[in-house]
């Protein structure tokens, strides 16, 4: 009897995790097995013979490939994707091998991108409510609630190109929604590519900010450490 990979979530419309890419705690999700994992990782491939995912846990740690004998939607994740699993390992946590594999999820992809602060509102943005963000390799990774009818309008990672000579560019996670009468909260995954950023030469690292009414938020991701420096 072939098993059905069930949808864990859409990019603004999924099961509510309480523990991003660790565990989970919430009794939506309590039909998963206990011991099941939650990543955000890249679809290597997906064919008849199965389906091969890559991503680091954090920061710059070793790269993990996960099979599974299952195939994934191909309607909807492209090789190349970056992608919301839910799975067990067969063999040891957080090390290459096969899986079981329970649940997908989409996220909302994308490459930083270079902008003006005349071009950006000064680099405001909609309310959003981040409970979630790291880098994975030359991925920033984050989770939030979002007020959206649907999905965003844009939401995107705008690194202003006045920084980008200095050793720590300054960007900006950008949210405008699609429509601001008839929203109402969603959780949304996005996985952001910053490698054209942080593979300058001069670049150090890269600062993270938030400005909105909720107040300015800034994460400070340095190169060869996986923690987040807080600002002062």
């Amino acid at each position: 009897m072939t098993k059905i990979i069930r949808n864990l979530c859409t990019a603004l419309s999924c099961a509510a995790i309480g523990l991003f890419a660790v565990s989970c705690n919430d009794d939506k999700s309590n039909d998963l097995p206990e011991g099941t994992l939650y990543d955000i990782v890249t679809l290597v491939s997906n064919n008849d013979n199965g389906t091969v995912f890559e991503f680091q846990k954090e920061g710059d740690s070793p790269m993990i490939t996960l099979t599974s004998t299952r195939r994934v939607d191909s309607e909807i994740f492209k090789t190349g994707d970056r992608m919301l699993i839910a799975y067990l390992p067969l063999a040891s946590s957080y090390a290459s091998g096969p899986i079981e594999l329970e649940a997908t999820g989409q996220v909302i992809n994308g490459d930083i991108i270079e902008g003006k602060a005349s071009d950006w509102n000064s680099f405001r943005t909609y309310d959003q409510y981040l409970t979630f963000i790291s880098r994975s390799g030359q991925y920033i990774n984050v989770r939030s609630e979002l007020y959206v009818r649907s999905a965003p309008k844009t939401y995107s990672l705008v690194v202003d190109e006045a920084t980008l000579d200095q050793e720590y560019p300054t960007a900006y996670i950008i949210f405008i929604p699609d429509n601001e009468m008839d929203a109402t909260l969603h959780t949304g995954y996005a996985s952001w590519d910053i490698s054209k950023v942080w593979n300058l030469p001069t670049v150090k690292g890269l600062k993270i900010r938030l400005s909105n009414t909720n107040g300015d938020n800034e994460f400070t991701f340095k190169k060869d450490t996986p923690q987040i420096e807080p600002a002062e």
